[in-house]
């Protein structure tokens, strides 16, 4: 079982404690062709004091989301990130290199500015809800990106603020540029995401590019790459223990490794 702690790392005294706990991915999971919320809520556990179960995954802010997905990444691979990169101009393959606590603390680093905006900042209270001057808002949900996704981009961006931004007394307007961009910051501060651009440059011939990482994205390739050899381990179970398909995706993927390591020492040769 994995627990983790939903909070980032701006927490306040009143804050109520956040935390949601899964259980070890199994074969069935790694063979899914769902989302990332479609696979946090296959493994939610109902256990008492959690802030999601099974069913709530939409529900979670997709800062908690992205959250929930790194732990599952770190629990598989670790906390390095390997981007296979192609350049556009010479068509050279190279690595762009990272760990993942490495991207957060870059992500989480805060201005003189940005600490203004915090301590300006009050909640969350139990239901998630901030509150800045006369605003009060929540972050959004990955239950609210899915009802605006049939929106054209700008009308989903305006829906999606709508749904969030709770309350306006302020002579500006909800659609001052520079309450926008305010409330905007604010979010990004509470609810930081995986979510960013990283810059590479080709070791070949010195193109730079921008290459977008989206950790659900991420995880859910890394997945699919594993696909080949997770078949290749049912193969070999189930040919080794006489074991059926569906009790091999059922086991949980390192007890499952387990038996493989143990067929792969027990084949190779002396001393191999």
């Amino acid at each position: 079982m994995i627990a983790i702690d939903l909070r980032t790392h701006i927490t306040s005294d009143g804050e109520p404690p956040r935390h949601v706990c899964l259980r070890e991915l199994a074969g069935y999971d790694e063979l899914s062709s769902g989302s990332a919320i479609e696979l946090i809520d296959g493994l939610l556990l109902d256990r008492p004091g959690v802030a999601a179960r099974p069913g709530d995954a939409g529900r979670l802010t997709l800062a908690e989301a992205d959250r929930v997905l790194a732990a599952v990444y770190r629990s598989l691979y670790g906390d390095g990130v390997e981007c296979h990169v192609s350049c556009p101009n010479c068509r050279s393959s190279y690595e762009i290199s990272f760990t993942l606590s490495d991207m957060w603390d870059a992500l989480t680093e805060t201005s003189p500015e940005d600490e203004q905006l915090l301590a300006w900042l009050g909640g969350p209270d139990g239901h998630g809800v901030y509150r800045l001057g006369v605003f009060r808002f929540r972050l959004p949900t990955a239950e609210d990106v899915a009802d605006v996704a049939r929106l054209e981009p700008e009308a989903s961006v305006a829906e999606l603020r709508a749904r969030c931004v709770l309350h306006d007394d302020s002579a500006d307007g909800p659609d001052s540029p520079e309450l926008e961009e305010t409330l905007d910051r604010v979010m990004s501060l509470v609810g930081p995401m995986l979510d960013t651009d990283l810059g590479g440059a080709c070791p070949e011939c010195g193109a730079e590019q921008v290459v977008p990482f989206r950790i659900d994205e991420f995880l859910l390739a890394a997945l699919r790459r594993e696909s080949v050899l997770l078949t290749r381990e049912v193969h070999e179970l189930a040919r080794a223990y006489r074991w059926s398909r569906q009790e091999i995706l059922e086991m949980p993927r390192r007890e499952r490794r387990q038996h493989v390591a143990l067929l792969l020492a027990a084949s190779a040769p002396d001393g191999g």
